[in-house]
């Protein structure tokens, strides 16, 4: 588990590297939005059982979306894991996504801990750490938002959240259906 952990602080770092220097290149292709969903949601599973947590899977989009596919999986495992990260035990974290012409947009929820207002704008900051997770301490690099925006924007979309303490938190993701 701690070697686990390392590889992906290292990997956390050579992505921001890479992305600020302009270096990260996207392979876009066209990819099922639905198998994506489902291969991170298992992923991520034993987290969620570890905790207890009532993972669900709402995504109603079983379009093809052109996008890199690596990168959309990291971009859900992000906010997928930060959601089970801030959610107490026995909590309920959830993805549900909406597509009309030209967009998708992918909601990933908890009824977590939730995050102040005055937060809100800086844990997309590159090293912010939001406040304690519900274990108590301080997790991982302040990376993993950064980079999920950073990705989201390289495929032209947009990220934002809407949260409350003690109400949970709600991850927006807008992305072209057709990528850049």
């Amino acid at each position: 588990q701690d070697s686990r952990h390392l590889l992906e602080l290292i990997n956390e770092v050579l992505d921001i590297s890479k992305i600020e220097a302009g270096r990260l290149e996207l392979h876009n292709e066209a990819i099922d939005f639905s198998v994506c969903v489902g291969e991170v949601l298992a992923g991520i599973q034993p987290q969620a059982i570890a905790k207890n947590i009532q993972l669900e899977n709402r995504n109603t989009f079983t379009g093809l979306l052109y996008a890199d596919r690596l990168r959309i999986k990291e971009i859900l495992y992000n906010l997928l894991s930060n959601a089970i990260k801030f959610t107490s035990n026995g909590g309920l974290v959830w993805i549900e996504s909406i597509a009309d012409e030209s967009f998708l947009r992918v909601t990933v929820g908890d009824n977590g801990i939730g995050i102040p207002l005055e937060e809100q704008a800086a844990i997309f900051e590159t090293f912010y750490q939001a406040g304690n997770t519900t274990s108590g301490v301080r997790e991982g690099t302040g990376l993993g938002l950064p980079i999920t925006k950073k990705l989201v924007e390289l495929h032209g979309g947009r990220i934002w959240v809407e949260s409350q303490p003690g109400q949970g938190s709600r991850f927006m993701v807008i992305l072209p259906l057709q990528g850049r």
